[in-house]
């Protein structure tokens, strides 16, 4: 595998590692505000007259922020994408990148949908079947989604990752890396 798909594949995985990850403390129950027996951080402060205690109240966070967006992400699928990859109808893009390296292109799509795992899985097992993959590794369960391959005639490399959100109830992310070889 080049180390331009081994890197477009780490950085596929790291970006699912990320999102999955987030959320606000209201979805995983933990209460992180702060309770009556918290004593405000004792921060010493030095003054002409010597150093003193200054009490200083640190901040609380109870919501989880997320990275803004690039101004590459353009919630639309890029058009170096094969025509025929098929997105259910649901789809909601959160990341739709595509670049250019040595005269090869190369497209990172991220997005989400509400339609269940099993007829996900199902769509895009029979569409990378349709595809004549080679050298292929799969991972297919209830709650993961992996498939990778190349397509050595068409010139092309896929790699799919997806699975549930732990932190949505009912939505599933799905990244796709694809690359002229």
């Amino acid at each position: 595998m080049s180390k331009k798909q081994w890197f477009f594949t780490f950085f596929t995985i790291l970006v699912i590692i990320m999102t999955s990850g987030c959320g606000n403390s209201a979805s995983t129950g933990t209460d992180t505000s702060p309770t009556s027996e918290e004593t405000p951080s004792q921060t010493p402060v030095t003054t002409d007259s010597g150093t003193k205690p200054k009490n200083e109240e640190v901040p609380q966070t109870t919501e989880a922020t997320s990275p803004a967006p690039t101004a590459s992400d353009s919630g639309k699928v890029p058009d170096e994408l094969p025509s025929d990859f098929p997105l259910p109808k649901d789809a909601e893009i959160t990341t739709a990148q595509s670049q250019e390296n040595d005269g090869k292109k190369s497209v990172l799509l991220i997005y989400s949908t509400h339609e269940d795992m099993s007829t996900v899985t199902k769509m895009y097992k029979d569409y990378f079947k349709s595809q004549n993959l080679e050298d292929t590794g799969q991972v297919i369960d209830d709650k993961n989604l992996i498939i990778q391959g190349k397509n050595k005639e068409a010139g092309q490399s896929w790699s799919m990752i997806g699975g549930p959100l732990a932190s949505q109830e009912g939505v599933i992310e799905l990244t796709v890396t694809w690359n002229e070889i």
